[in-house]
């Protein structure tokens, strides 16, 4: 096998590895969001009666497709539990107005 040969399949080789390495590193970086898929902001929060409170939270999507979110409110020493389901449309914002207790409870969103 001559010189030019070998480089050849040498430069074909790297030619190679380098490709991979780049569809690799897109890969990686196209399944990793830069920032979060659903930010949520308390906007306004109000006592009411009874430990009873009014929340107006601002959701905002940044992704281009539509997601699903819940938001959980759990009080444990009432054993007091609520789910609400919601759904943003991609590249929206929108208000979510909210009542429930306030004082012990503690809020969770979630979303996938």
């Amino acid at each position: 096998m001559s010189s030019a040969q070998k480089r050849r399949i040498w430069s074909i080789c790297l030619l190679i590895v380098f490709a991979l390495a780049s569809i690799v590193l897109v890969i990686r970086v196209a399944r990793q969001p830069s920032e979060p898929v659903v930010s949520i902001n308390v906007v306004y929060r109000e006592y009411l009666v009874n430990d009873a409170g009014l929340i107006i939270i601002e959701v905002s999507n940044k992704m281009s497709f539509n997601v699903n979110y819940s938001i959980v409110i759990e009080v444990k020493e009432a054993r007091f539990t609520n789910m609400m389901f919601y759904s943003i449309t991609g590249h929206a914002q929108k208000r979510e107005f909210i009542t429930g207790p306030l004082e012990g409870a503690k809020w969770h969103v979630s979303y996938g």
